[in-house]
Order: C-alpha cells, then structure tokens, then sequence
C-alpha cells in the first residue's frame, strides 16, 4: 500500500472522506446517480464531480478516470483497481452492476487500515 497524499483543492475530497461521502447520498452533488459500471457515476465520478463539477465528466472513459483518481489519491494504478475497479465486484463475486457504494467505501476503508473504519465495521470485542 502506498501513502495516499492529501488531495489537491478546497473541495477535494481524501480517501476517508469519499468512503464517508460514498455512505451518505445526502452529501452528494444533486442529480448524481450511482452506477458502478460507469467511470462517470462510478466512486471516481463522485469524486471528480466533488472537486471539479460535472464540467468533463461526461466524456469519461475508464483510462481518463484512473489517471485522474491516481493523480488526485496519490495511488498507482493496481491500487486504483483495487478500491474502485472491477476488483470491487470480484471481492464479492458479483456482477460490476451490483457494486453499491457502501461496497466501494468499505473497501477504501480497509485499504486505510483500523484509524480508518467505523465503529459498526469493528470486529466483535475489538478496541475502536
């Protein structure tokens, strides 16, 4: 696991604050829609809506978004793959279309380590 750095920007969000975001859809952009399969309603489309607006989003492939959460995280790409692509629905053999963003969130949470998971995530008798 690399050291992710802080993100760039006033509203750019750290890894931490995406999981947290990715559980609250109060706090998402209005009018975003999640779908997994989709670099553009995917977690690196929230992301990159939170930080830059809508404004480019549209075009988004796959290859434009890794790039961009590479840069944005301080990720290289196997760590990229692993929070946010097709890994995801691999870690719980099911279809891409299924992922949910708690999924993706539990998953950047791990990846964080313990300083990083919620309460409700601890295993039973461990110390917060």
């Amino acid at each position: 696991m690399s050291e992710a750095r802080r993100p760039q920007g006033p509203s750019a969000p750290t890894l931490a604050e995406l999981a947290e975001i990715l559980r609250d859809r109060s706090r998402w952009p209005e009018g975003f829609e999640w779908g997994f399969n989709d670099c553009r309603t995917c977690a690196m489309g929230l992301a990159k809506v939170l930080v830059d607006g809508a404004k480019g989003v549209e075009k988004w492939h796959i290859d434009h978004a890794e790039r961009w959460a590479e840069g944005m995280f301080g990720l290289d790409w196997r760590e990229v793959r692993e929070l946010f692509g097709v890994e995801v629905a691999d870690r719980y053999e099911i279809a891409v279309c299924e992922v949910t963003p708690e999924q993706v969130a539990m998953g950047i949470e791990n990846w964080l380590g313990p300083s990083a998971q919620r309460d409700d995530q601890q295993p039973q008798g461990a110390q917060p």
